[in-house]
């Protein structure tokens, strides 16, 4: 009888313990110091993923976002958007990790109330970034398309 209560109190604080977010949204940046010209600084300065550039929305919510690699993984910081009072210039508003597949990504992208939606991103013709974002509570999707800006190809 000692030994269950025991172990019940542990799987409970073990279970207090484990994450309630998934691995890829865990310990990331969530404010950088960027803007427009610091990012195209980066841009010019290497060699670069396909991924990494200067990125606007032509459907839905405006945004234009700047993507480059934060440590081992790639953030979108938001250089201008349709709602300043949410997304300032500096935020992060997605957290892309590679996958196997050249120019597939598994994504983070943030909501408006900060809260995560996991999808699939893939780049199309190294100038378009398209994934889809859950739209409602009945499953239905919209696709997302961005278009690259910078650097030009």
């Amino acid at each position: 009888m000692k030994s269950n209560v025991i172990t019940l109190i542990f799987l409970f604080f073990f279970a207090a313990w484990l994450p309630s977010t998934p691995l890829l949204a865990q310990k990331r940046i969530d404010k950088v110091e960027e803007d427009e010209a610091s990012i195209k600084k980066y841009l010019d300065k290497g060699k670069l993923n396909e991924i990494e550039g200067i990125y606007k929305n032509y459907n839905g919510q405006y945004y234009k976002l700047g993507i480059k690699k934060y440590e081992d993984y790639y953030i979108a910081i938001v250089l201008d958007s349709y709602d300043k009072s949410k997304w300032r210039p500096g935020t992060v508003k997605a957290y892309f990790d590679e996958s196997a597949r050249e120019g597939t990504y598994a994504m983070t992208w943030l909501m408006g109330d900060r809260s995560k939606k996991e999808t699939i991103a893939e780049m199309e013709d190294g100038a378009q970034l398209k994934f889809q974002l859950p739209l409602g509570e009945f499953g239905e999707k919209t696709t997302v398309r961005f278009l690259k800006l910078y650097p030009k190809e």
